[in-house]
């Protein structure tokens, strides 16, 4: 409970803080504070008694909250993430400028085709930068209009919570370490999609991440450490090529027939990091499952 009540104080001074700059590090703040603030509440959660209906229920408000709030933040998020990607990848604003002019004049003269091809594909992109920056000033209105809405309701949902989780004092199941809950999180995911494949590579990130985040209860632990850095592992592969998809669709939306060029290049990155996230996935999951069952037999 003391590391819930720490995390949920910081979540919600980063809300407070979005409501005078709702800046690319504050939203990004919000939205993990997001996951990690649930995943606490789900190691609670398998601790309680059992038949606590009153402490469910608190669960089920505070889960209720986090939702609005991640629903409001994520998109933002996404195209704060996806305006970077396009700058490094098609030379869009100062992010792309600058890592163009510290490449070897070999690798310039390898990612400049033909002259026609890059001013086709930096206009593209031009133009879709203009159109996910558009976006985010949108979705960010929407996500200050959730936090001014329900910022308030924080401290309350958060007492009831405790209140519900002290009275339920002395018929707790056994403390689970985190490491294990998160090892056990992680192998009940893997059980529930056991093939991957992109309908659900993306499904698959976001149950390792609420693993991950329950790692995170352990501290400085070695072994709460390394269980979370492996399953980071697993996310930032599988967010890479999410975030790959996502900018693609975008650009189909934003810039329709006009943009076949920088369309195609996308393409080629969705699928490219299609199989590298895959690949890195399972090999990782194998390593998690396999740990898991060997601390079984101890």
């Amino acid at each position: 409970m003391a590391h819930l009540a720490k995390i949920t104080q910081m979540w919600k001074t980063e809300l407070e803080k979005c409501l005078e700059d709702s800046g690319v590090e504050t939203v990004h703040r919000i939205r993990t504070g997001t996951r990690r603030v649930e995943a606490m509440i789900d190691v609670l959660m398998r601790e309680a008694a059992d038949n606590n209906p009153e402490l469910e229920a608190a669960a089920d408000k505070w889960r209720k909250q986090l939702k609005n709030f991640r629903r409001a933040a994520a998109p933002v998020r996404d195209l704060d993430v996806h305006r970077t990607i396009l700058e490094k990848f098609a030379g869009v604003g100062e992010a792309g400028k600058e890592e163009h002019e510290n490449l070897e004049q070999s690798e310039v003269e390898k990612q400049a085709a033909t002259p026609q091809l890059k001013t086709a594909v930096q206009t593209q992109a031009e133009h879709l930068d203009a159109w996910l920056k558009h976006a985010r000033e949108e979705r960010a209105v929407d996500l200050l209009k959730q936090i001014k809405k329900r910022v308030g309701k924080i401290d309350e949902i958060a007492a009831n919570f405790g209140q519900a989780w002290q009275a339920q004092r002395g018929r707790r199941k056994p403390v689970r370490k985190p490491a294990l809950a998160a090892l056990d999180a992680f192998v009940k995911l893997s059980d529930e999609i056991p093939m991957l494949d992109a309908g659900n590579l993306h499904d698959f990130r976001k149950g390792a991440k609420n693993a991950r985040y329950m790692s995170e209860a352990g501290g400085d632990d070695p072994h709460s450490m390394a269980v979370g850095r492996t399953i980071k592992r697993i996310q930032d592969g599988i967010g890479e090529w999410h975030d790959w998809v996502m900018l693609a669709d975008e650009a189909r939306t934003a810039l329709r027939h006009e943009g076949n060029e920088l369309r195609e290049m996308l393409d080629r990155e969705v699928e490219s990091s299609f199989q590298a996230a895959k690949r890195a996935t399972e090999r990782m999951r194998g390593r998690l499952v396999g740990e898991w069952r060997a601390l079984r037999k101890v």
